[in-house]
């Protein structure tokens, strides 16, 4: 479980699959979605939600799950504008490290790959 400090929040747990190489890489995928579900199984929570989340979530960088935002912020307590906002904000920050961690990983790959070439 990932924990974050947000000012004026306590404590932001978050699924551990955000930070996984499997959320980092979308192989296909358009969302990032915990359960890895199609849209139809996940897009109806989209109009419960609160319209400034909903607008976050547009003006994301990451094509965060809806449905996946709001089970992390229930599983942080009461639902709230406040709550909604650290848990997007937990959540961008997760994914940007696990893209950067697999970024790094996969281009010192390509590093070696190619320095293996040049020596045959």
């Amino acid at each position: 479980m990932t924990i974050f400090s947000e000012a004026g929040v306590s404590s932001i747990k978050l699924n551990p699959i955000w930070g996984s190489r499997h959320m980092a890489v979308l192989d296909g995928r358009q969302v990032r979605c915990t359960t890895f579900d199609e849209g139809s199984v996940w897009i109806h929570k989209l109009d419960s939600l609160p319209p400034p989340v909903r607008r976050r979530l547009a003006n994301s960088r990451f094509n965060i799950c809806p449905t996946c935002v709001d089970i992390d912020t229930r599983s942080n307590g009461t639902p709230s504008l406040k709550l909604y906002f650290a848990v997007i904000d937990a959540i961008e920050r997760t994914l940007d490290r696990a893209e950067r961690r697999h970024n790094r990983a996969w281009s010192a790959s390509l590093v070696g790959k190619i320095a293996r070439k040049r020596l045959r």
